[in-house]
Protein backbone atom coordinates (compact mmCIF):
# COMPACT_ATOMS: atom_id res chain seq x y z
CA UNK A 1 0.00 0.00 0.00
CA UNK A 2 1.40 3.43 -0.86
CA UNK A 3 3.06 5.15 2.07
CA UNK A 4 1.11 8.39 1.75
CA UNK A 5 -2.14 6.46 2.38
CA UNK A 6 -1.01 4.95 5.69
CA UNK A 7 0.94 7.77 7.28
CA UNK A 8 -1.12 10.49 9.08
CA UNK A 9 -0.88 14.06 7.94
CA UNK A 10 -2.19 17.42 9.11
CA UNK A 11 -4.38 17.87 6.01
CA UNK A 12 -5.88 14.42 6.39
CA UNK A 13 -6.69 15.00 10.05
CA UNK A 14 -8.28 18.36 9.22
CA UNK A 15 -10.48 16.83 6.52
CA UNK A 16 -11.51 14.00 8.85
CA UNK A 17 -12.47 16.48 11.57
CA UNK A 18 -14.48 18.60 9.14
CA UNK A 19 -16.33 15.52 7.86
CA UNK A 20 -17.11 14.45 11.43
CA UNK A 21 -18.46 17.92 12.32
CA UNK A 22 -20.61 17.98 9.17
CA UNK A 23 -21.91 14.46 9.89
CA UNK A 24 -22.80 15.30 13.50
CA UNK A 25 -24.47 18.57 12.43
CA UNK A 26 -26.57 16.87 9.76
CA UNK A 27 -27.60 14.11 12.17
CA UNK A 28 -28.61 16.61 14.86
CA UNK A 29 -30.51 18.71 12.29
CA UNK A 30 -32.49 15.71 10.99
CA UNK A 31 -33.35 14.50 14.49
CA UNK A 32 -34.42 17.99 15.53
CA UNK A 33 -36.57 18.34 12.41
CA UNK A 34 -38.20 14.98 13.10
CA UNK A 35 -39.00 15.85 16.74
CA UNK A 36 -40.21 19.42 16.09
CA UNK A 37 -42.84 18.87 13.40
CA UNK A 38 -43.89 21.94 11.44
CA UNK A 39 -47.52 22.67 10.66
CA UNK A 40 -48.51 23.41 7.08
CA UNK A 41 -51.78 25.08 6.05
CA UNK A 42 -53.71 24.07 2.95
CA UNK A 43 -56.96 25.57 1.70
CA UNK A 44 -59.47 23.09 0.25
CA UNK A 45 -63.20 23.04 -0.52
CA UNK A 46 -65.04 20.98 2.08
CA UNK A 47 -67.46 18.71 0.20
CA UNK A 48 -67.90 16.12 2.95
CA UNK A 49 -71.25 15.67 4.66
CA UNK A 50 -70.29 13.12 7.26
CA UNK A 51 -71.64 15.30 10.08
CA UNK A 52 -75.27 16.39 10.10
CA UNK A 53 -74.77 18.22 13.38
CA UNK A 54 -72.22 20.64 14.77
CA UNK A 55 -71.26 20.65 18.43
CA UNK A 56 -71.41 24.13 20.04
CA UNK A 57 -69.32 24.66 23.18
CA UNK A 58 -70.60 27.50 25.34
CA UNK A 59 -69.66 29.11 28.63
CA UNK A 60 -71.43 32.41 29.36
CA UNK A 61 -72.05 34.19 32.65
CA UNK A 62 -75.14 36.28 33.54
CA UNK A 63 -74.33 37.71 36.99
CA UNK A 64 -77.76 39.29 37.64
CA UNK A 65 -80.32 37.04 35.89
CA UNK A 66 -81.69 33.85 37.54
CA UNK A 67 -81.29 30.59 35.62
CA UNK A 68 -84.99 29.75 35.82
CA UNK A 69 -86.01 32.59 33.49
CA UNK A 70 -83.25 32.09 30.89
CA UNK A 71 -83.64 29.87 27.86
CA UNK A 72 -81.45 28.94 24.90
CA UNK A 73 -83.44 28.70 21.66
CA UNK A 74 -82.45 27.37 18.21
CA UNK A 75 -83.85 27.96 14.73
CA UNK A 76 -82.56 27.33 11.19
CA UNK A 77 -83.51 27.49 7.50
CA UNK A 78 -84.91 23.93 7.65
CA UNK A 79 -87.74 25.24 9.82
CA UNK A 80 -86.35 23.79 13.04
CA UNK A 81 -87.28 25.76 16.15
CA UNK A 82 -86.41 24.51 19.61
CA UNK A 83 -87.08 26.40 22.79
CA UNK A 84 -85.21 26.09 26.11
CA UNK A 85 -82.64 23.62 24.75
CA UNK A 86 -80.56 21.68 27.25
CA UNK A 87 -78.50 18.91 25.59
CA UNK A 88 -75.27 18.72 27.61
CA UNK A 89 -75.73 22.34 28.64
CA UNK A 90 -75.86 23.05 32.36
CA UNK A 91 -77.52 26.06 34.02
CA UNK A 92 -75.57 26.76 37.20
CA UNK A 93 -77.24 28.96 39.81
CA UNK A 94 -74.72 31.31 41.42
CA UNK A 95 -75.00 33.63 44.42
CA UNK A 96 -74.34 37.36 44.42
CA UNK A 97 -70.77 36.55 45.52
CA UNK A 98 -70.19 34.12 42.62
CA UNK A 99 -70.57 30.91 44.65
CA UNK A 100 -72.26 27.92 42.97
CA UNK A 101 -75.61 27.16 44.62
CA UNK A 102 -77.21 24.41 42.53
CA UNK A 103 -77.88 23.25 38.97
CA UNK A 104 -81.17 23.38 37.13
CA UNK A 105 -82.78 20.00 36.53
CA UNK A 106 -85.48 18.81 34.15
CA UNK A 107 -87.84 18.60 37.11
CA UNK A 108 -87.43 22.34 37.68
CA UNK A 109 -88.64 23.01 34.13
CA UNK A 110 -91.73 20.77 34.41
CA UNK A 111 -93.30 22.55 37.36
CA UNK A 112 -96.40 24.68 36.84
CA UNK A 113 -95.84 28.31 35.94
CA UNK A 114 -96.90 29.68 39.32
CA UNK A 115 -94.18 27.70 41.12
CA UNK A 116 -91.58 28.79 38.58
CA UNK A 117 -92.58 32.45 38.98
CA UNK A 118 -92.37 32.23 42.78
CA UNK A 119 -88.91 30.68 42.51
CA UNK A 120 -87.70 33.34 40.05
CA UNK A 121 -89.07 36.09 42.31
CA UNK A 122 -87.15 34.65 45.26
CA UNK A 123 -83.97 34.35 43.16
CA UNK A 124 -84.28 37.99 42.03
CA UNK A 125 -84.61 39.14 45.62
CA UNK A 126 -81.49 37.11 46.51
CA UNK A 127 -79.69 38.66 43.49
CA UNK A 128 -78.82 35.28 42.03
CA UNK A 129 -77.02 34.94 38.70
CA UNK A 130 -76.57 32.15 36.20
CA UNK A 131 -73.75 30.49 34.31
CA UNK A 132 -74.58 28.48 31.18
CA UNK A 133 -71.84 25.96 30.58
CA UNK A 134 -71.50 22.89 28.38
CA UNK A 135 -72.44 21.99 24.82
CA UNK A 136 -75.40 21.42 22.52
CA UNK A 137 -75.87 20.39 18.89
CA UNK A 138 -77.21 22.33 15.91
CA UNK A 139 -77.84 21.26 12.32
CA UNK A 140 -74.99 22.03 9.92
CA UNK A 141 -77.07 24.60 8.00
CA UNK A 142 -77.48 28.38 8.30
CA UNK A 143 -79.42 29.30 11.41
CA UNK A 144 -79.16 30.95 14.80
CA UNK A 145 -79.27 30.29 18.51
CA UNK A 146 -79.98 32.87 21.16
CA UNK A 147 -80.24 33.21 24.92
CA UNK A 148 -83.23 35.18 26.10
CA UNK A 149 -86.34 35.09 28.29
CA UNK A 150 -88.71 34.23 25.40
CA UNK A 151 -89.77 30.89 26.86
CA UNK A 152 -90.78 32.67 30.07
CA UNK A 153 -92.09 35.89 28.55
CA UNK A 154 -95.36 35.73 30.50
CA UNK A 155 -93.49 35.40 33.82
CA UNK A 156 -91.11 38.21 32.88
CA UNK A 157 -94.05 40.49 32.08
CA UNK A 158 -95.77 39.70 35.39
CA UNK A 159 -92.62 40.31 37.44
CA UNK A 160 -91.81 43.53 35.54
CA UNK A 161 -95.29 44.83 36.36
CA UNK A 162 -94.48 44.17 40.04
CA UNK A 163 -91.40 46.39 39.80
CA UNK A 164 -88.69 43.76 39.34
CA UNK A 165 -85.70 44.75 37.21
CA UNK A 166 -83.90 42.43 34.78
CA UNK A 167 -80.25 43.30 34.24
CA UNK A 168 -79.10 41.25 31.24
CA UNK A 169 -75.37 41.92 31.71
CA UNK A 170 -73.26 39.05 30.41
CA UNK A 171 -69.73 37.86 29.77
CA UNK A 172 -68.78 35.15 27.25
CA UNK A 173 -66.03 33.02 28.72
CA UNK A 174 -65.88 30.66 25.75
CA UNK A 175 -67.63 29.91 22.44
CA UNK A 176 -66.41 27.39 19.88
CA UNK A 177 -67.78 24.96 17.30
CA UNK A 178 -66.51 21.37 17.21
CA UNK A 179 -65.58 18.55 19.53
CA UNK A 180 -64.10 19.94 22.76
CA UNK A 181 -61.71 16.97 23.09
CA UNK A 182 -60.35 17.66 19.59
CA UNK A 183 -59.72 21.31 20.51
CA UNK A 184 -57.81 20.21 23.61
CA UNK A 185 -55.69 17.73 21.59
CA UNK A 186 -54.89 20.30 18.86
CA UNK A 187 -53.83 22.82 21.49
CA UNK A 188 -51.41 20.28 23.01
CA UNK A 189 -49.99 18.82 19.80
CA UNK A 190 -49.92 21.79 17.39
CA UNK A 191 -48.08 24.24 19.61
CA UNK A 192 -47.01 26.49 16.72
CA UNK A 193 -50.66 27.23 15.87
CA UNK A 194 -52.93 29.62 17.70
CA UNK A 195 -56.62 28.71 17.50
CA UNK A 196 -58.50 31.93 18.12
CA UNK A 197 -62.00 32.11 19.59
CA UNK A 198 -63.08 35.67 18.71
CA UNK A 199 -66.16 35.75 20.97
CA UNK A 200 -64.21 34.83 24.12
CA UNK A 201 -64.08 37.69 26.59
CA UNK A 202 -66.89 39.71 24.97
CA UNK A 203 -69.20 41.29 27.54
CA UNK A 204 -72.15 43.65 27.60
CA UNK A 205 -74.35 45.56 29.99
CA UNK A 206 -77.58 47.50 29.61
CA UNK A 207 -78.06 51.23 29.77
CA UNK A 208 -80.08 52.55 32.70
CA UNK A 209 -83.31 54.55 32.71
CA UNK A 210 -85.32 56.12 35.53
CA UNK A 211 -88.85 54.86 36.11
CA UNK A 212 -91.24 57.82 36.21
CA UNK A 213 -93.51 56.27 38.84
CA UNK A 214 -91.09 54.69 41.29
CA UNK A 215 -88.07 56.90 40.55
CA UNK A 216 -86.00 53.69 40.49
CA UNK A 217 -83.23 53.09 37.98
CA UNK A 218 -84.19 50.23 35.68
CA UNK A 219 -82.22 48.38 33.02
CA UNK A 220 -83.09 49.01 29.38
CA UNK A 221 -83.58 45.99 27.14
CA UNK A 222 -80.71 45.38 24.72
CA UNK A 223 -79.52 42.82 22.21
CA UNK A 224 -76.06 41.72 21.14
CA UNK A 225 -76.20 40.16 17.67
CA UNK A 226 -73.24 37.99 16.70
CA UNK A 227 -72.61 37.15 13.05
CA UNK A 228 -70.58 33.95 12.95
CA UNK A 229 -69.04 32.05 10.05
CA UNK A 230 -67.83 28.57 11.01
CA UNK A 231 -64.94 27.45 8.76
CA UNK A 232 -64.31 23.65 8.81
CA UNK A 233 -60.68 22.94 9.74
CA UNK A 234 -58.90 19.58 9.64
CA UNK A 235 -55.73 18.78 11.55
CA UNK A 236 -53.77 15.65 10.64
CA UNK A 237 -50.95 13.94 12.50
CA UNK A 238 -49.93 10.48 11.37
CA UNK A 239 -53.08 8.46 10.78
CA UNK A 240 -55.20 10.64 13.08
CA UNK A 241 -57.45 13.37 11.73
CA UNK A 242 -59.18 16.01 13.88
CA UNK A 243 -62.09 18.12 12.68
CA UNK A 244 -63.08 21.41 14.32
CA UNK A 245 -64.41 24.78 13.18
CA UNK A 246 -62.65 28.13 13.32
CA UNK A 247 -64.90 31.15 13.74
CA UNK A 248 -65.01 34.45 11.91
CA UNK A 249 -67.04 36.76 14.12
CA UNK A 250 -68.55 40.23 14.19
CA UNK A 251 -71.22 41.67 16.47
CA UNK A 252 -73.36 44.72 17.14
CA UNK A 253 -75.24 45.93 20.21
CA UNK A 254 -78.66 47.60 20.04
CA UNK A 255 -80.41 49.26 23.01
CA UNK A 256 -84.16 49.79 23.25
CA UNK A 257 -85.35 53.32 23.87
Amino acid sequence: MPRDLTEPSFCGALISMLCTVVWISLTFFEISKYINAESQAQLIVDTSHRDDFVNVNLDVLFPYIPCDILSLDESDILGTHKSDVMGDLQKIRISSTGKELSRESMGDKNQWRGSIMDRIKKELEEKQGCQMQGSFKVYRVPGNFHISMHAYGDIKMMLSSQGHDFDFSYKINHLSFGNKQDFDYIKRQFTDLDLEHPADGVSGQPEKKKDEKSEKELSKSFKTNFYLVAVPSYFERGLSKYHVYQLISNYEVTHDE
